[in-house]
């Protein structure tokens, strides 16, 4: 006769483990809405050159947009790879700052 094969219950409450889930939580957050704000910016949304130069609106649109590309992946990267530290993955905290400049930029 068999014995039965008993689990051991998953503790998931430790400061790791919760730090782990609440910085992957923030980077997709800051990824989410800075790509909702990014394409706001790059359609124009609430940007306004009346009464300005031929150029202004495309100018005020690329300044933006560099400005809140930048923040975004400051924000995903400091998220990435404070989660990925608390998790004891070495190597690919190592890779995280090309990973979300070569996502956005589509290269």
């Amino acid at each position: 006769m068999s014995q039965p094969f008993t689990f051991q219950a998953a503790n998931n409450r430790s400061p790791l483990r919760i730090g782990q889930l609440i910085f992957t939580a923030l980077t997709l957050l800051s990824f989410a809405l800075g790509s909702v704000l990014l394409s706001l910016v790059w359609f124009g949304v609430g940007v306004t050159t009346t009464g300005k130069d031929f150029g202004a609106a495309m100018e005020g649109r690329t300044f933006a947009f560099i400005l809140l590309w930048s923040a975004t992946m400051l924000a995903v990267w400091i998220f990435s790879t404070l989660a990925l530290v608390l998790a004891k993955r070495w190597p690919p905290s190592l890779c995280q700052l090309p990973l979300p400049f070569s996502t956005v930029s589509g290269g």
